[in-house]
């Protein structure tokens, strides 16, 4: 049998922050592969900073963007290795309607508290992520 529908290559996922982004950032591995069957995107990145870059103002939500495919809801995906974090444990990511991962971490697995977000003040000059996941694309 034959795939109508079949895509697979790669992509260069980097840190981007919200609402404001940073500056002067810059990277040591930038990896990203991905298989489209149909809609649905299998895909599995990793990043690591060699300089985490100067943010100007405000908090700096961390995000990874370079997804190559837009998703068409939001999906939960696995980080399968982070090393060289400040402070924060980043065990929460998804997807969500655009070409990017959200990263959370909770702020203490005991309690019934929400997750937070990963902020820039939450990775270092070395910060290191690994994430596989699947999601419907948009389209």
């Amino acid at each position: 049998n034959t795939l109508d529908d079949y895509e697979e290559g790669t992509f260069t996922p980097y840190f981007t922050f919200s609402p404001t982004d940073v500056t002067n950032e810059s990277y040591s591995i930038q990896t990203g592969h991905y298989v489209k069957v149909g809609r649905i995107v299998f895909f599995r990145l990793e990043v690591q900073l060699s300089n985490k870059g100067t943010l100007s103002s405000g908090a700096g939500w961390c995000q990874i963007g370079g997804l190559p495919i837009q998703s068409s809801d939001y999906a939960a995906v696995s980080i399968g290795i982070y090393q060289h974090f400040n402070n924060v444990q980043p065990g929460i990511a998804h997807v969500g309607t655009s070409e990017q991962v959200y990263l959370a971490y909770d702020p203490s697995l005991s309690s019934n508290t929400s997750s937070y977000d990963v902020q820039h003040s939450g990775l270092t000059n070395n910060s290191r992520i690994n994430i596989a996941g699947t999601y419907y694309a948009s389209s």
